[in-house]
C-alpha cells in the first residue's frame, strides 16, 4: 500500500512516498525480492517531476535505484543485494520507496505495485521464480489516501543585513534607502510587480 497523504516541494530529495509490507507464507525455503517495477499514476508520472526511485530495507539501508520513469511511468528497480524474507532474516520484511521531487509544482501522484510479475521472487534453495500475491488477491490497489501532491513555490522577502539606515540629506539623489533579498523556494518564480511605501 502506498504511504498516507502528503506534499512534497520540488527540491526535496529522498521523500518517503510508498511503503511495501512483504511476507513469506510456504516455509518451504527462503524467499529472495531481487526487482520490483514500481508504477508511478498521476499528473506527475513523467521524468521530468520525479528522479531518483530508491527502494530501502527495515534498516534504512539503500537496496537500489532507478534514475527516472520510462515511457510507460515506470520505474524499474534492481535490488543488490537482494532482499531475503525467511527463518534466519523474517518472514515479514518491509520495503520503503523514496523519491526526488525535482519540477512539476501543483501535480499528484502515487506509487503502485501493478502486477504479480513487476515483483521478481526468487527460492533461495530451488533458483525458481514464484509468483507473489496480494493481501486482497488483486494487483493495483493503493490505498485511497495514497496520493501526494508537488507543492507550488513560494517567495521568501527578507531585508538585508547592509540595508542603509540614517539621516539624509535634503536635495540628494539616488539615496538607496532599503535593500532586500528575494530567494525563490521549490520552483523558479517571475517577478512581475512590486509595491513599494515609504513611510515617514
Amino acid at each position: 500500500e502506498s504511504a498516507d497523504e502528503g506534499n512534497i516541494e520540488v527540491g526535496q530529495t529522498q521523500m518517503e512516498v510508498a511503503k511495501f509490507q512483504f511476507q513469506e507464507t510456504s516455509s518451504r525455503e527462503d524467499m529472495q525480492i531481487r526487482q520490483l517495477v514500481l508504477y508511478v499514476e498521476g499528473s506527475a508520472a513523467n521524468a521530468n517531476d520525479l528522479r531518483n526511485f530508491t527502494v530501502y530495507g527495515d534498516d534504512g539501508v539503500a537496496l537500489g535505484s532507478a534514475a527516472m520513469l520510462d515511457s510507460e511511468n515506470n520505474a524499474t528497480v534492481n535490488l543488490s543485494p537482494a532482499y531475503t524474507l525467511g527463518d534466519a532474516n523474517g518472514r515479514t520484511r518491509n520495503l520503503t520507496v523514496k523519491v526526488d521531487a525535482v519540477d512539476g509544482a501543483n501535480n499528484w501522484f502515487r506509487v503502485q505495485l501493478q502486477n504479480d510479475y513487476d515483483i521478481l521472487v526468487r527460492g533461495v534453495t530451488t533458483g525458481a521464480n514464484v509468483a507473489a500475491t496480494d493481501a486482497d488477491g488483486i494487483f493495483g490497489v493503493t490505498s485511497t489516501n495514497g496520493y501526494f501532491k508537488i507543492k507550488r513555490g513560494a517567495l521568501t522577502i527578507t531585508k538585508n543585513a547592509a540595508s542603509p539606515s540614517g539621516s539624509l540629506t535634503e536635495g540628494a539623489q539616488n539615496v538607496e534607502l532599503a535593500r532586500f533579498d528575494l530567494t525563490a523556494n521549490g520552483e523558479a518564480l517571475e517577478l512581475r510587480k512590486l509595491g513599494i511605501a515609504i513611510v515617514s
